[in-house]
C-alpha cells in the first residue's frame, strides 16, 4: 500500500519538477540580469495591484475606487477588471516586497498553472503521462504565456486557465451520464472572469460548439435539451 501511494505521489511530483525546471530555463535571462520587464499592460495592471496592496497594508478597503494608484487616483478599475485577482496580486506584492520578485514568482505561477491545467485536460482524455507532460511543456512555450513572461501581457493568465474550459467542453461530449457539471463550469468561468474579461468572452464562444454537439450526440429528449439550454443562457447571458 505504501509503495502504491508513493508511486501516485511521485507520479504527480515528477511532472511538476519538470515544469519548474522548464520555467527556470524560460526565465533564466531575466534571473541572470536581474531586471524587471515591462510591456503595454504593465503599468496599468501594476497600478491596480499596487492599489490593492496599499489597501491591504493600510486596512482601507475600496474595491470600487482606486485610491493609491501611482498613475491616477479615484479611477474605477478593479471593480471592472476583477477585485479578487487584484487583491491576490496585491497580497503577493506585499509578501515579496519588490516588483522584480513579484514578476519572477508570478512567472512561475503562470507556467505551473498553464502546464498543470493542460495536463489535467490531457489526462482526462486518456493521454499517457509522459506525452501529457511533453505537450504541457509545449503549451506554456507558445501563445500568450511567453508573452506574459517577456512583456506582462495579461492574456497569458487567460491562456493558462483555458484548458479547464476545454475540459468542461470535452466533458459535454464524452460524459453520457453527466455531460454538464454546472458547479465545475461555474467555478472555472467565475475564476476566468476575475482574471481577464476578454478571455471570459473567448471561453463562452469556445463552449458554444461543444454545447450544440452535446445536445446532438446524447439525443436527450426535448425537455432535457431545453433545460440545458435555459441553464446555459442563464449562466452566460
Amino acid at each position: 500500500m505504501k509503495n502504491i501511494k508513493w508511486e501516485k505521489v511521485w507520479g504527480v511530483v515528477w511532472s511538476y519538477l519538470v515544469f519548474i525546471a522548464v520555467t527556470t530555463i524560460m526565465i533564466w535571462p531575466q534571473l541572470k540580469i536581474g531586471v524587471f520587464t515591462s510591456g503595454a499592460d504593465t503599468f496599468f495592471h501594476s497600478a491596480r495591484f499596487y492599489d490593492a496592496a496599499m489597501q491591504i497594508h493600510n486596512h482601507n478597503f475600496s474595491f470600487f475606487q482606486s485610491n493609491y494608484g501611482f498613475q491616477q487616483s479615484g479611477r474605477v478599475i478593479n471593480a471592472l477588471y476583477g477585485p479578487g485577482f487584484a487583491y491576490l496580486n496585491g497580497l503577493i506584492l506585499l509578501m515579496v516586497k519588490t516588483w522584480f520578485n513579484y514578476q519572477i514568482l508570478t512567472d512561475y505561477f503562470i507556467c505551473l498553472l498553464g502546464a498543470g491545467t493542460m495536463m489535467c485536460l490531457l489526462q482526462y482524455v486518456k493521454i499517457n503521462k509522459p506525452l501529457s507532460v511533453l505537450l504541457s511543456i509545449l503549451f506554456i512555450n507558445i501563445g500568450m504565456i511567453p508573452s506574459y513572461i517577456n512583456s506582462n501581457t495579461f492574456n497569458g493568465w487567460g491562456q493558462a486557465w483555458m484548458p479547464l474550459v476545454l475540459l468542461c467542453g470535452v466533458r459535454m461530449i464524452i460524459d453520457k451520464k453527466r455531460p454538464i457539471n454546472w458547479i465545475q463550469l461555474m467555478v472555472v468561468m467565475s475564476v476566468i472572469i476575475q482574471i481577464h474579461i476578454l478571455s471570459t468572452l473567448m471561453a463562452v464562444f469556445l463552449l458554444i460548439p461543444f454545447f450544440i454537439i452535446c445536445l446532438c450526440i446524447h439525443k436527450n429528449d426535448k425537455k432535457y435539451g431545453l433545460s440545458y439550454l435555459k441553464q446555459f443562457l442563464e449562466l452566460y447571458v
